[in-house]
């Protein structure tokens, strides 16, 4: 972000942070399974993360909970989870 003022770059923070949930930006979900009474939560972005839940309910016999979706990093989702990654 070479030649951005210091103001500049704390308006598109702001920007960035406050961004409606039905825009075109990726939101990071997660959501939640029950098998066997073991919890499993997928990790995943979408644009709209209640479509995406649809979608991935039509296909698994268990019911599907969205717990949490916001604008933010994936991956580092993924990182601080990493050690309880199922294979």
């Amino acid at each position: 972000m070479k030649g951005v003022p210091y103001f500049g770059l704390i308006s598109i923070i702001v920007d960035i942070k406050y961004i409606p949930y039905n825009s075109h930006s990726y939101m990071v979900y997660f959501i939640e399974t029950n098998i066997n009474q073991i919890k499993y939560v997928k990790i995943g972005r979408s644009h709209d993360p209640r479509t995406r839940l649809q979608d991935l309910q039509t296909g698994c016999p268990v019911p599907l909970k969205l717990l949490f979706a916001k604008n933010g990093d994936e991956n580092y989702f993924h990182k601080t989870f990493q050690k309880y990654r199922c294979q």
